[in-house]
């Protein structure tokens, strides 16, 4: 199943560029993978890095909007 990530400007992506997975349990790991200091940059703080992994953990749905 296709899955389509909107607002991918959070990892670097222009706005009108939508991420594009085969497999979502992917991208989990790959989001699962980052650390604080590749992000960083990005302007995401550690909090919310550890909240989205948090969110993967238990299992609960991501809102790629925010």
């Amino acid at each position: 199943m296709r899955r389509i990530l909107e607002k991918a400007s959070v990892f670097g992506i222009d706005d009108d560029i939508y991420l594009e997975y085969d497999n979502i349990e992917d991208f989990k790991q790959w989001i699962l993978s980052l650390k604080p200091k590749d992000v960083r940059d990005k302007g995401i703080s550690k909090m919310a890095l550890w909240k989205i992994k948090n969110k993967i953990k238990l299992d609960r749905k991501l809102n790629p909007k925010n």
